[in-house]
């Protein structure tokens, strides 16, 4: 199973949204959970500082869309149906 995860707010300065979505990842890693990868998306590259765990990876997913429309469309159509995508994260107003 695969879990996608909305990494918008881990990109530029994280708030506490995205330090709480860096924790959280870097936790499922260290407990039994029915995934084999962690996807984390993004419409540009996750920062260096930024601590993802060996079973993660980033995904950008450039996109000329403003912020809102990234998670409702491009978001939506590259994750599919595939298993389960976590959105911990408020929409932007466009």
């Amino acid at each position: 199973m695969i879990l996608g995860v909305n990494g918008i707010r881990l990109v530029g300065k994280r708030s506490g949204v995205g330090r709480c979505i860096e924790a959280l990842l870097n936790c499922l890693a260290d407990m039994d959970h029915p995934f084999q990868e962690f996807r984390v998306y993004s419409p540009a590259p996750i920062a260096d500082d930024v601590v993802l765990p060996s079973c993660a990876r980033n995904i950008v997913l450039a996109s000329a869309l403003p912020p809102g429309l990234w998670e409702q469309f491009t978001l939506m159509r590259a994750h599919g149906n595939n298993d389960l995508l976590f959105c911990p994260t408020m929409s932007f107003r466009s």
